[in-house]
């Protein structure tokens, strides 16, 4: 990055020191049409002129920059049009803040040390974003054939990629930040084919800081999910610490373990690097044995699965056996023993008792830890005086 701002300034160092073409400058604020420079800056901006502002401008029809356009730090570029760098070799540097109500159309370069906000951005060229760009809640960052790069923040809730004439999109270098909007819809990256798939360096981007990491990004990160009885109803919760476009989770519930039906549609945060919390209420549970999980669903409808945790309820004591993670490989928790009186066995399908071969620790008022590492894999029947409840071995 720091190369890119030493080029930059090059750049810049020559515009200001070269004499050929002609140079404006701002000397007062106000309308760029009117006469508030040192030579009237023309629009379009002509291939070998440079204009630099100085002070606050506001536009009063679509600017085009065809060569140089200079915002320094004192300067600001506003208003209710358009502003396009609608030539290749043009560029504009922005050292102070553009704040307009219409497109930012970069065919060019554009090197954004500052902020700059439009209603939206359609970027053919070539984008070194330093510091912040933001569009409307609404509205895009629409990557068409264009690359975003050099590490800065981009305030939107999508960003559209296609290719341009076989030229894909690059996302070199950027923190997507959805989180700081309120989006109308689930915030995505939409992948406008046919055409060519576009690049991201998913180890220098970011969404919502959280970094996509190799190509892939995890869609949430589970911290918890548990299942308690309340009464005559269940209680589902589990929290995720991280989110990267997630849609929304389905909870379902089985008889058997192996055959789930859906039970309910949760919709999730999208994108997020804070802690979640969620619930949903069972008021219809099963009676015995029941298994619940959880189906995450990305933006793009690929679907991960969590853990299953299997739940015993007796409508007639109201006590609940749960027991987790299921399937189990070495370590088999049974939660709702309250006492040590209440006598914990493990048996095979022929019946055959394996309890002589776990350990039994245990580990809170209402909770036994089962080591289960030397039993062979398979379905075992664990049984809670008359309670008996299947769990698989892996």
């Amino acid at each position: 990055m720091n190369l890119i701002k030493n080029i930059a300034f090059l750049v810049l160092l020559a515009i200001t020191q070269l004499s050929f073409g002609t140079n404006y400058t701002s000397t007062s604020n106000g309308d760029y049409d009117l006469a508030i420079w040192t030579l009237q800056a023309p629009n379009p901006i002509p291939v070998g002129d440079t204009v630099f502002i100085n002070h606050s401008v506001t536009l009063m029809a679509e600017l085009k920059v065809r060569d140089v356009l200079v915002i320094n730090a004192s300067g600001t570029v506003n208003g209710d049009n358009k502003l396009t760098n609608d030539a290749v070799g043009g560029a504009i540097l922005n050292y102070g803040s553009i704040d307009i109500d219409k497109e930012l159309h970069i065919d060019g370069s554009f090197f954004n040390y500052n902020y700059a906000k439009a209603l939206k951005m359609h970027i053919d060229g070539y984008v070194c974003n330093l510091d912040t760009m933001e569009v409307a809640a609404d509205e895009k960052i629409d990557l068409h054939g264009g690359e975003l790069d050099c590490g800065g923040t981009v305030i939107a809730c999508e960003v559209k990629f296609h290719d341009n004439g076989g030229t894909p999109s690059k996302l070199t270098s950027v923190n997507i930040d959805t989180c700081s909007l309120t989006c109308p819809s689930p915030p995505i990256f939409v992948v406008d084919p046919p055409g060519e798939d576009p690049t991201v360096d998913s180890n220098n981007t970011a969404v919502c800081n959280i970094v996509l990491a190799t190509g892939i990004a995890l869609p949430i990160e589970l911290s918890y999910f548990d299942v308690f009885s309340e009464g005559d109803y269940v209680k589902v919760i589990w929290e995720t610490l991280s989110e990267v476009e997630n849609d929304h989770f389905i909870l379902q519930r089985s008889e058997n373990g192996y055959h789930w039906s859906d039970l309910a549609t949760i919709s999730g945060a999208g994108f997020s690097n804070e802690i979640i919390k969620y619930e949903h209420l069972d008021f219809k549970p099963l009676n015995g044995l029941s298994y619940y999980r959880l189906k995450q669903v990305d933006f793009n409808g690929r679907p991960d699965y969590s853990e299953s945790i299997s739940v015993s309820l007796n409508f007639d004591t109201e006590e609940i056996i749960r027991l987790f993670p299921s399937p189990a490989r070495s370590i088999l928790h049974v939660r709702g023993v309250n006492s040590d009186d209440q006598k914990i066995s493990v048996f095979d399908s022929f019946g055959r008792d394996l309890t002589p071969q776990i350990d039994q620790t245990r580990t809170s008022k209402n909770e036994v830890s089962l080591n289960i590492s030397q039993l062979h894999s398979g379905i075992l029947i664990l049984q809670v005086n008359d309670q008996a409840l299947h769990f698989l071995k892996q």
